[in-house]
């Protein structure tokens, strides 16, 4: 709570800089690699001054983002703004023509429609890193609104199970700080296909969060896995019961490296990148190493009781 209060003191006192612009960092956009990953990095303005927000991993080929990583501390439980919807392209010239038009609804194709009721027209905007962890300033939470931080989501699955998993995560960060990746599965919704416009749809979305228990001292990785596919829009039905049960389950970090293909050593960069640019300027105490993270691919049975209870204690802001 002290952090927390020094935060708070430093406000007014940051107020009078100038203006932050958005992601015009040196990594902000940097070249594509020869696999099609475009990496980089968005800062902000914040209570503790300019400092590196979210590390991103972007595929150019799908036009969907792998991976978008933050670190969560006291400064994520500081709620200063509302948010403000400003989803649009990043600047990039690498990222030209690469971005999926997140500025315009992800519509349903005909075919999807026929899987729903009228309540939902289209794909949510799904955000990798969400809003409120970033309500600590305007910049912040502008910055969560870039096209390469979302990817379209199954509706109610995002404003249910999904923000459930995604509250918790937070909420824990008055236990202890954590390394926050969340991201989309290697392989594409095939069952329900493209959006509309063929936006590209992942089959499913995951988070995991590293973090040092306060009791044991032992550093812990543990993950959630949602599926991306449609359901009944309609009622508490089976589908989404059990939809429910498996995107709340927590899982360990093997199993979500195994829907990475390929790809598996995104998963690691992540965690590299986060311990080596999201500390910058934070002043952080307690976080695991990042090569401790990447070497965990399980969790214990305690763990996993303990996360199943704390998700138990959700309060959905909907009808769920």
């Amino acid at each position: 709570m002290v952090r927390l209060s020094l935060i708070l003191f430093f406000v007014g006192a940051l107020s009078s800089r100038a203006p932050i612009t958005l992601g015009q960092s040196t990594d902000t956009c940097a070249l594509t690699n020869p696999d099609g990953i475009n990496t980089f990095t968005v800062r902000v303005g914040s209570p503790l001054g300019n400092i590196p927000l979210i590390h991103i991993q972007y595929d150019v080929n799908r036009k969907l983002p792998v991976t978008s990583t933050v670190l969560y501390d006291n400064l994520n439980l500081v709620q200063n703004v509302e948010r403000v919807d400003n989803f649009r392209n990043l600047e990039c010239g690498q990222l030209t023509n690469k971005q999926q038009n997140c500025g315009n609804t992800m519509r349903l194709s005909v075919a999807q429609k026929s899987k729903v009721n009228s309540e939902y027209n289209s794909w949510d905007r799904g955000h990798l890193t969400p809003v409120n962890p970033m309500r600590f300033s305007a910049e912040g939470v502008n910055a969560t609104y870039y096209c390469p931080n979302i990817a379209p989501q199954e509706p109610w699955t995002n404003r249910c199970p999904w923000y459930a998993v995604e509250e918790r995560t937070l909420s824990r960060t008055k236990s202890f700080p954590s390394y926050v990746i969340t991201g989309t599965c290697a392989s594409d919704n095939a069952v329900d296909g493209n959006t509309y416009y063929n936006l590209t749809v992942p089959d499913c979305f995951w988070k995991m969060t590293c973090y040092v228990d306060p009791t044991t001292k032992e550093t812990q990785v543990v993950g959630f896995i949602s599926e991306n596919r449609l359901i009944s829009s309609t009622g508490k039905d089976s589908g989404r019961l059990a939809r429910t049960a498996s995107t709340t389950m927590p899982r360990s970090q093997l199993e979500v490296l195994n829907l990475m293909g390929a790809r598996t050593s995104l998963v690691e960069n992540a965690w590299l990148e986060a311990e080596r640019v999201l500390t910058e300027g934070r002043g952080t105490t307690g976080l695991p190493s990042a090569a401790t993270c990447v070497s965990i691919k399980d969790v214990s049975a305690a763990t996993l009781a303990d996360w199943t209870a704390f998700m138990k204690l959700h309060k959905p802001p909907f009808d769920c």
